[in-house]
Parts: C-alpha cells; sequence; structure tokens
C-alpha cells in the first residue's frame, strides 16, 4: 500500500469527511445503486467523476471526530456501510487507522461498479501529484480489474482539466454515462464567469444526452449569498445557480435538489433521464438521508441544523 506513504497538496484535504462530503456521497451512492437495478446500467455503466480527488484521506480537526462517530456509531446509514467496506478492501483493519481515514468517493463509486456486468470509470483530477495518489488508491481498492475498467486521464506531470474534457465530450455521451461533478464555489465570483458558462453547456447537453448528472454545491461562508441562490431570488448572476436552474425548468428537465446545512449550506442536484428515474431517486434519497439526519443528531454529533430537505423541480 504505498499510497500511505504518498502526500498530495490537494486544496480539499482539509475538507474530507466534513457535513458536505456526508451527504454529497451518500447521494452518490443512493444514485448508482438505483440506476444499477436498471438497464442500460445494470450492463454498461460508465462513470464520469470530475475532480475525483485522491481516493482516501486524514481528516483534520472537527471532520476527523466526524468521520470517526460514522465508522464506530453510523451502521444504520449506507456510506458507514460502504465506508467500512472500502476500508477492509484498503486493507484498514486496525480500529484507531479506521477511526483516522475517510475514503473518497473515487473509491467509493467504485466498489458500487463492481455491479454492473461490465462498467467503466474515469476519474478527473487537475493535478498531477493527486493523480498518482490517486491510481495507487484504485489499484488497491480494484481487487477486480478484469471486471471493472479504471483510467485516470492526463499526462505525467501536466495539468489534466476534466471540466472542459467532459464539455467536449458529452455531446458523444448517453444513457450509459453518469456525469458527477463538484465544481466547489464559483457561482457568484465575476472570475468565474467562464466556469459558469462552461457548467451551463455540459448541464444542458446533459439533458439532450439523457446522461444522469450530480452537480454539488458550497458557497462556504457566504450564508446570505446561499440564501438567495437556494431560494431562487438571484436571477441577476448569468448562468449562476438561479439562472440555469430556471433554463432547466422550462427544458423540463427531470431535476431532484437536495439542499442542506452543516455548519455551512450546501446543496446539490440530480438531472436524470426519465420521471420513473426521478421519483424513485426521491424516495430512496429521503430513506437515506433521514437516516444520516438521524445520526447527525445522535448524542455523539448533536447537529440542531435542519434536515436535509430534498424537492423536485
Amino acid at each position: 500500500m504505498t499510497w500511505m506513504l504518498q502526500t498530495d497538496q490537494n486544496r480539499q484535504n482539509g475538507n474530507a469527511g466534513n457535513g458536505g462530503d456526508l451527504v454529497k456521497h451518500t447521494v452518490y451512492l443512493a444514485l448508482l445503486d438505483e440506476l444499477l437495478k436498471h438497464e442500460p446500467w445494470r450492463s454498461n455503466l460508465r462513470l464520469r467523476e470530475c475532480h475525483a480527488g485522491r481516493g482516501i484521506y486524514r481528516p483534520v480537526r472537527e471532520t476527523a471526530r466526524l468521520a470517526g462517530t460514522l465508522i464506530e456509531q453510523g451502521s444504520e446509514t449506507m456510506l458507514a456501510r460502504a465506508q467500512a467496506e472500502a476500508l477492509d478492501r484498503l486493507g484498514i483493519h486496525d480500529s484507531q487507522q479506521r477511526r483516522e481515514h475517510y475514503v473518497g468517493s473515487a473509491v467509493l463509486n467504485l466498489l458500487s461498479l463492481e455491479r454492473s456486468r461490465d462498467p467503466r470509470a474515469e476519474y478527473y483530477e487537475y493535478e498531477p501529484d493527486t493523480r498518482n495518489v490517486l491510481e495507487d488508491v484504485l489499484g488497491s481498492a480494484n481487487s477486480n480489474e478484469d471486471r471493472v475498467s479504471v483510467s485516470v486521464p492526463g499526462e505525467h506531470q501536466e495539468n489534466f482539466d476534466g471540466e472542459r474534457h467532459i464539455a467536449n465530450s458529452i455531446s458523444r455521451w448517453d444513457h450509459r454515462d453518469v456525469v458527477l461533478l463538484d465544481p466547489f464555489s464559483m457561482w457568484r465570483q465575476s472570475p468565474d464567469q467562464t466556469a459558469r458558462d462552461l457548467y451551463r453547456d455540459i448541464l444542458i447537453e446533459s439533458v439532450e444526452q439523457g446522461c444522469p448528472l450530480a452537480l454539488f454545491f458550497t458557497w462556504g461562508q457566504a450564508f446570505l449569498a446561499a440564501a438567495e441562490d437556494l431560494d431562487r431570488r438571484n436571477l441577476r448572476t448569468r448562468n449562476g445557480y438561479g439562472q440555469i436552474l430556471a433554463e432547466l425548468e422550462n427544458m423540463r428537465a427531470n431535476v431532484v435538489i437536495v439542499r442542506w446545512l452543516w455548519k455551512i449550506p450546501f446543496g446539490m442536484w440530480l438531472i436524470l433521464p426519465s420521471e420513473e428515474i426521478r421519483d424513485r431517486m426521491v424516495t430512496r434519497l429521503r430513506e437515506e438521508l433521514g437516516a444520516l439526519d438521524d445520526f447527525s443528531k445522535s448524542s455523539s454529533i448533536r447537529r440542531k441544523n435542519p434536515v436535509t430537505t430534498i424537492e423536485v423541480l
């Protein structure tokens, strides 16, 4: 397990296992599990995960306590069960070590794909140092290499723009291609206008091609901006949260909106290829995220924020 000796400077390392991750990764797991019950995903699911990260992390400060408590006391949540399976796969069996690690979505999703007949996964990560660690972690986790085809594109020591790759490729994809996007906080800042335009194009194309897509939002400590966006009161920002959602609504896209507050506000959109899948996802998310909310209110965590809410566009 040479990945245990490697480090990288990925700026998201300090956020691993926080309240945003717990809900986001639960949504990913529920989405893949529901899709894998049906064709064409059951036979040939192709995962496209952007900002895939390094695969496993050592959480810091409060997130370390949160992640450790999830492993020890959150067995009623699908995320805790997936974390336990992934830690076993990576050879982390010592109880203290298990409390100190949090497995990222790249590995969690990889293990989910083993239920497909001919799955493929492409993980996009910008920084070469992080890609090197990710490839090592995935190699350790992927005990079924003949079944799950995994690739991490990018030339040695060169950055790889996964967002641009998706934008350039999605017009050739179809229902089998499941896209996971994690653009960090870019929904108000003027310098991020190019990125917002790019994301708008990806989202519209995902609807037209029928590609299931998950998009994660965070505003950091900008509570007022987050409230305006989440409540759809800001329609001024070109291709911002409100404008893109309005365009998706005009297209009659099948969208599930998830929002939650865990010290800071977060949101997710799921763009789905049919009303049937959309409605199944709403039912499944209410079940799984309800269990996660119950865990968050446990005596060890005692979160007092509002429960996670799920709505259909």
